[in-house]
Protein backbone atom coordinates (compact mmCIF):
# COMPACT_ATOMS: atom_id res chain seq x y z
CA UNK A 1 0.00 0.00 0.00
CA UNK A 2 1.42 3.39 -0.92
CA UNK A 3 0.77 6.47 1.13
CA UNK A 4 -0.42 9.69 -0.46
CA UNK A 5 2.18 12.43 -0.72
CA UNK A 6 1.48 15.39 1.47
CA UNK A 7 2.06 18.46 -0.68
CA UNK A 8 -0.02 21.65 -0.40
CA UNK A 9 0.35 25.36 -1.08
CA UNK A 10 -1.27 28.72 -0.49
CA UNK A 11 -0.76 31.99 -2.30
CA UNK A 12 0.65 35.07 -0.61
CA UNK A 13 -1.53 37.20 1.67
CA UNK A 14 -1.23 40.63 3.29
CA UNK A 15 -0.02 39.00 6.54
CA UNK A 16 2.35 36.59 4.75
CA UNK A 17 3.75 38.16 1.56
CA UNK A 18 5.11 34.91 0.13
CA UNK A 19 3.54 31.72 -1.14
CA UNK A 20 3.92 28.73 1.19
CA UNK A 21 4.58 25.18 0.01
CA UNK A 22 4.11 22.46 2.64
CA UNK A 23 5.65 19.04 2.02
CA UNK A 24 6.38 15.86 3.90
CA UNK A 25 9.75 14.29 3.10
CA UNK A 26 8.51 11.89 0.37
CA UNK A 27 6.68 14.76 -1.37
CA UNK A 28 9.71 17.05 -1.15
CA UNK A 29 11.92 14.27 -2.56
CA UNK A 30 9.45 13.86 -5.46
CA UNK A 31 9.68 17.60 -6.19
CA UNK A 32 13.49 17.41 -5.97
CA UNK A 33 13.56 14.47 -8.41
CA UNK A 34 11.28 16.36 -10.79
CA UNK A 35 13.43 19.50 -10.65
CA UNK A 36 16.50 17.42 -11.52
CA UNK A 37 14.95 15.37 -14.31
CA UNK A 38 12.59 17.76 -16.09
CA UNK A 39 13.42 18.25 -19.77
CA UNK A 40 10.92 20.02 -22.04
CA UNK A 41 7.38 19.47 -20.80
CA UNK A 42 5.69 21.03 -17.80
CA UNK A 43 5.18 18.69 -14.84
CA UNK A 44 1.85 19.28 -13.08
CA UNK A 45 0.58 17.68 -9.86
CA UNK A 46 -2.56 18.18 -7.81
CA UNK A 47 -2.05 19.60 -4.34
CA UNK A 48 -3.66 18.46 -1.10
CA UNK A 49 -5.68 20.62 1.24
CA UNK A 50 -3.31 22.89 3.23
CA UNK A 51 -2.37 21.40 6.59
CA UNK A 52 -3.43 24.50 8.52
CA UNK A 53 -5.94 27.28 8.06
CA UNK A 54 -4.54 30.73 7.79
CA UNK A 55 -3.71 33.52 5.44
CA UNK A 56 -3.43 32.86 1.75
CA UNK A 57 -5.68 31.20 -0.78
CA UNK A 58 -5.27 27.42 -1.09
CA UNK A 59 -3.86 26.37 -4.45
CA UNK A 60 -4.99 23.32 -6.43
CA UNK A 61 -1.89 22.47 -8.48
CA UNK A 62 1.86 22.85 -8.74
CA UNK A 63 3.51 23.20 -12.15
CA UNK A 64 7.23 23.00 -12.82
CA UNK A 65 8.58 23.96 -16.23
CA UNK A 66 11.95 24.58 -17.82
CA UNK A 67 11.88 28.10 -19.22
CA UNK A 68 13.71 31.37 -18.85
CA UNK A 69 16.87 31.63 -16.83
CA UNK A 70 16.60 32.36 -13.11
CA UNK A 71 14.16 30.39 -10.97
CA UNK A 72 10.87 32.22 -10.79
CA UNK A 73 7.91 31.33 -8.56
CA UNK A 74 4.51 32.83 -9.24
CA UNK A 75 0.82 32.17 -8.83
CA UNK A 76 -1.48 31.90 -11.82
CA UNK A 77 -5.10 31.29 -10.94
CA UNK A 78 -5.05 28.35 -8.52
CA UNK A 79 -1.61 27.11 -9.59
CA UNK A 80 1.83 27.51 -8.01
CA UNK A 81 4.27 27.82 -10.91
CA UNK A 82 8.00 27.23 -10.68
CA UNK A 83 10.09 27.87 -13.78
CA UNK A 84 13.71 28.40 -14.71
CA UNK A 85 16.49 27.03 -16.84
CA UNK A 86 17.24 23.33 -16.36
CA UNK A 87 20.55 24.24 -14.70
CA UNK A 88 18.85 26.63 -12.26
CA UNK A 89 16.02 24.18 -11.51
CA UNK A 90 18.79 21.71 -10.62
CA UNK A 91 20.24 24.39 -8.29
CA UNK A 92 16.81 24.62 -6.63
CA UNK A 93 16.77 20.82 -6.29
CA UNK A 94 20.17 20.96 -4.56
CA UNK A 95 18.93 23.74 -2.26
CA UNK A 96 15.85 21.72 -1.27
CA UNK A 97 17.88 18.52 -0.86
CA UNK A 98 20.27 20.32 1.52
CA UNK A 99 17.25 21.54 3.51
CA UNK A 100 15.74 18.02 3.62
CA UNK A 101 19.05 16.31 4.42
CA UNK A 102 19.86 18.54 7.39
CA UNK A 103 16.45 19.09 8.98
CA UNK A 104 13.69 17.01 10.51
CA UNK A 105 10.69 17.96 8.37
CA UNK A 106 8.35 16.64 11.07
CA UNK A 107 9.67 19.15 13.62
CA UNK A 108 7.08 21.88 14.28
CA UNK A 109 8.05 25.13 12.62
CA UNK A 110 10.68 23.62 10.29
CA UNK A 111 10.89 25.76 7.16
CA UNK A 112 13.19 27.58 4.77
CA UNK A 113 12.80 30.55 2.44
CA UNK A 114 13.54 30.81 -1.25
CA UNK A 115 14.01 34.47 -2.12
CA UNK A 116 16.33 36.93 -3.78
CA UNK A 117 19.61 36.70 -1.85
CA UNK A 118 23.21 37.36 -2.94
CA UNK A 119 24.17 33.70 -2.43
CA UNK A 120 21.17 32.54 -4.47
CA UNK A 121 21.98 34.35 -7.71
CA UNK A 122 19.97 31.74 -9.63
CA UNK A 123 16.68 33.00 -8.07
CA UNK A 124 14.67 35.80 -9.72
CA UNK A 125 14.47 39.01 -7.65
CA UNK A 126 10.66 38.89 -7.35
CA UNK A 127 10.56 35.28 -6.09
CA UNK A 128 9.34 34.70 -2.54
CA UNK A 129 8.47 31.17 -1.42
CA UNK A 130 8.45 29.55 2.01
CA UNK A 131 8.94 25.77 2.04
CA UNK A 132 7.64 24.20 5.25
CA UNK A 133 7.65 20.70 6.66
CA UNK A 134 4.44 18.80 7.22
CA UNK A 135 4.81 18.05 10.89
CA UNK A 136 2.36 15.61 12.53
CA UNK A 137 0.68 18.27 14.67
CA UNK A 138 -0.68 19.98 11.54
CA UNK A 139 -3.26 17.26 10.89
Amino acid sequence: MTSRLQLAAVGPAAEVPEAILWADEPALRAVIDTLRSIRENTWVADLSEPPIEGPGTPLARIAISPSGETVHVDISGDELRISGSRANLAQLADYLALYANHNDLTEPGMHTHLCDHPTLDWVAPDTALEIAGWWPELR
